[in-house]
């Protein structure tokens, strides 16, 4: 079974919308927050790390519910690592000057984060599909031996 039987595994238990910023409604708090976190991180490397902390607060828990209601197929440690590499990218984009100044920081979050888990669950259900055809193929195998009649 190829990567594209992986693909169609993984679309069928997909949905199939898109997060969109404008999908989140953003609050005057959570714009003057992304315009603190955005100085923060064109600053010192504490001043970034404290950037990223705000954020961190502010965003830990909707992002972990987001992905809770859309991978609950994905356990904890992987969405928590889906929820790591959001906040890492912010991160990253800030440092490489790759940050678009005009979109809201929430939007970013929450597309890396899907993203990731989008992958994590592909990945699983590759790793499930190998498994079953390993134990098909050594049913087969074995049909006809004295192993096979148990």
């Amino acid at each position: 079974m190829g990567s594209a039987s992986c693909w169609n595994t993984y679309i069928a238990g997909a949905s199939h919308s898109a997060y969109t910023p404008s999908m989140q409604t953003v609050s005057s708090e959570d714009q003057e927050l992304d315009l603190r976190v955005r100085v923060g991180l064109l600053g010192s490397p504490p001043e970034q790390e404290q950037a990223i902390d705000l954020l961190f607060s502010r965003f830990q828990k909707p992002l972990m519910k987001f992905l809770a209601d859309r991978f609950g197929d994905l356990d904890s440690d992987d969405r928590a690592s889906a929820l790591h590499d959001a906040f890492s990218a912010v991160h990253a984009k800030a440092l490489d000057g790759t940050l678009d100044m005009n979109s809201p920081l929430t939007g970013l979050l929450f597309t890396v984060a899907q993203r990731k888990a989008i992958d994590l669950r592909r990945r699983a259900s590759c790793r499930i599909r190998a498994d079953v055809e390993l134990t098909e193929e050594v049913g087969d195998y074995l049909v006809g031996t004295e192993t096979g009649r148990d």
